[in-house]
């Protein structure tokens, strides 16, 4: 299963509406942000992406899948904050 990196990098895909900005934001390369789209879609066995030579739009697939990824995300983030003072 994908690493949080990979769902944080979706979420960020979803925002920018584009892998080169989302990349800007998480520190990769667009060529690696896109991959890790790949790599999720790949594992989920669906796109999640509408893709023209010019453009990325969320599909269906993809839009039912945020809020779920956004919970998976805060919930590792969470993860450890009792045990800090």
């Amino acid at each position: 299963m994908s690493s949080i990196k990979v769902l944080k990098n979706f979420l960020a895909i979803t925002r920018h509406k584009s892998v080169a900005s989302a990349a800007k934001e998480i520190g990769l390369t667009a060529a690696a942000a896109g991959q890790q789209l790949q790599q999720l879609e790949s594992e989920l066995g669906v796109e999640l992406f509408d893709r023209t030579k010019r453009s990325l739009s969320l599909n269906h697939q993809g839009r039912s899948l945020i809020e779920p990824i956004q919970d998976i995300v805060a919930r590792y983030e969470a993860l450890g904050s009792d045990f800090k003072s």
